[in-house]
């Protein structure tokens, strides 16, 4: 099913499984943004490794966490995350606000 428009930050456990959770943008630079993620309650604990980013279904990088991270069972949570971005990829899609 293709991602709808808007900002996708899809989290990576460590059995490859993917989580979709809200983000957004709390800064912009030509190379790098850094993300606010909220990732919801979850039932079970999960251990995020990786991270992949789309704006409008436009992939835009995937990233290894440079130490994993870990819910706590029926927690929600907030992180921050500096991600890559490669200016090339972003021609012709508009920035989110």
């Amino acid at each position: 099913m293709p991602l709808k428009r808007g900002l996708w930050l899809t989290l990576i456990d460590d059995a490859d499984e993917a989580y979709p959770v809200a983000c957004e943008v709390s800064e912009q630079r030509p190379e790098l943004w850094v993300l606010e993620a909220m990732v919801p309650p979850q039932v079970y604990p999960v251990c995020f490794v990786a991270a992949r980013l789309r704006l409008d279904g436009n992939f835009l990088g995937l990233v290894r966490l440079p130490k994993p991270v870990v819910t706590v069972t029926h927690q929600p949570m907030d992180f921050r995350l500096e991600f890559p971005i490669d200016a090339r990829r972003l021609q012709g899609t508009p920035l989110p606000a």
